[in-house]
């Protein structure tokens, strides 16, 4: 039988056969409703001409076809069930899905060389993932896993979700930690984790539909529409496993100094070419902005208090005194509060202003003392926030901001500085 191009297949048609690459496959789900359960697995495919069909395999199937359709390799296929999608989000799109059943056969198309990544594949490099950092945008990306934090176990979820951080590297050498989460982690990270004990290899990933957050400064999370690539056979990801070789040593370096939490390497300095205007990071829009680039004058809110007490795991204010049974209401996870620091800042370039929060070290490092003297000097009767206003009223800092979470913005403070650098006085900045 002559293979069919996808966009000619359809419900009515009584046999067919079509050559596809695999572009995505997720790990092995399992979905409730109707007290019953069904463990089902997702594809996406694609034809020579660029068409794509999403495809699905329930229960028995599922293990039917363990060992075939690997991403990124061709078949072909025939003997699907063919099913009209309700609605199509765009008309000119291929209206519908494949079901994957007893009578689907499957055939490897075997190629000489190595697949190359599909054009249509976008991948974001990590150097731009500070542009798209906390806004609504999901991306794909492909790296090196050098590292396995230990696991943790959410609790605010019932039942407990499994979650863990990788330290993963392109040949930008700016190590990031993605965070797997649920399903994926015990999907995808037990295949990473079984590849990842060799120092001489390293598995190569492709995260599909994943977000930047801030967190960490800089890191990506899975999202429940999120698919892992484990080791996928094309060329891009074996340069990029010989680039680790090449590079071994000064890679697992970088993950015992723990690159991936150093603001210098993952949120540099930036040219002025960089900033956002204050004016539209603070303009209240329907799709917020993300992270931003900003810079500007300051002036220190000499009413607001340098430290408060905290949370240890999530860093959210708690005001106790006592500090013994105590549980935090954001994780509610038993711990000791400790103090941490805070400066309220106003940052001010032209006629626009913007108000900002720094916490934490990022606020150690602007004000010049810690959160351990700041607590130290209220309890001996030293204010100190007069000195820390004097010493930095007037100055120009460019910092990296992004909206506050809900604990801060009842504070009354939108957007929290995620980093800062202060620029030289010499720089002129308009008044």
């Amino acid at each position: 039988m002559e293979p069919l191009p996808v966009s000619e297949i359809h419900s009515s048609l009584p046999q067919w056969t079509s050559v596809i690459q695999v572009i995505e496959a997720s790990h092995t789900k399992t979905t409730h409703a109707a007290r019953a359960s069904r463990v089902y697995r997702r594809f996406v495919f694609a034809d020579s001409h660029g068409v794509k069909v999403s495809a699905v395999a329930f229960d028995g199937n599922v293990a039917r076809i363990e060992g075939l359709l690997v991403p990124f390799k061709k078949y072909c296929i025939g003997g699907a069930s063919v099913e009209e999608i309700p609605k199509p989000t765009l008309p000119d799109l291929y209206r519908f899905f494949w079901i994957i059943n007893k009578d689907t056969l499957i055939r490897e198309v075997f190629e000489p060389d190595m697949p190359s990544l599909p054009p249509y594949f976008h991948l974001t490099p990590f150097t731009s993932f500070q542009h798209l950092a906390d806004s609504q945008a999901s991306i794909n990306m492909m790296g090196v896993v050098l590292y396995a934090l230990p696991k943790r176990e959410s609790h605010l979820d019932a039942p407990l979700v499994a979650t863990r951080d990788y330290v993963v590297v392109d040949q930008s050498n700016m190590p990031i930690l993605l965070t797997l989460n649920g399903d994926l982690e015990s999907g995808a990270g037990d295949a990473i984790s079984d590849s990842i004990a060799s120092i001489e290899s390293k598995p190569v990933i492709i995260a599909v539909r994943v977000r930047v957050k801030t967190d960490n400064y800089l890191s990506l999370c899975t999202k429940a529409t999120s698919t892992i690539l484990v080791s996928p056979r094309i060329q891009e990801a074996a340069r990029l496993e010989h680039w680790y070789r090449s590079n071994r040593s000064a890679l697992m370096s970088s993950v015992l100094e723990k690159h991936y939490c150093d603001p210098l390497l993952l949120l540099p300095p930036v040219s002025d070419a960089m900033l956002s205007s204050i004016s539209d990071v603070v303009a209240p829009t329907q799709f917020p902005m993300g992270a931003s680039w900003i810079k500007g004058r300051v002036s220190v809110d000499r009413l607001h208090r340098l430290w408060h007490l905290a949370c240890p795991y999530c860093f959210t204010p708690n005001n106790f005194i006592e500090t013994l049974g105590i549980s935090c209401v954001a994780c509610l996870k038993d711990l000791y509060v400790f103090p941490r620091a805070s400066v309220k800042l106003v940052v001010t370039y032209g006629t626009a202003s913007i108000n900002v929060i720094a916490l934490g070290y990022e606020a150690e490092k602007l004000i010049g003392f810690t959160a351990y003297q700041l607590s130290q000097a209220e309890h001996e009767g030293v204010t100190l926030n007069l000195r820390v206003a004097d010493a930095l009223d007037g100055r120009v800092l460019c910092c990296y901001v992004s909206r506050s979470p809900e604990s801060v913005q009842l504070a009354g403070v939108s957007f929290t500085i995620v980093t800062s650098y202060w620029v030289g006085d010499a720089i002129p900045v308009n008044d």
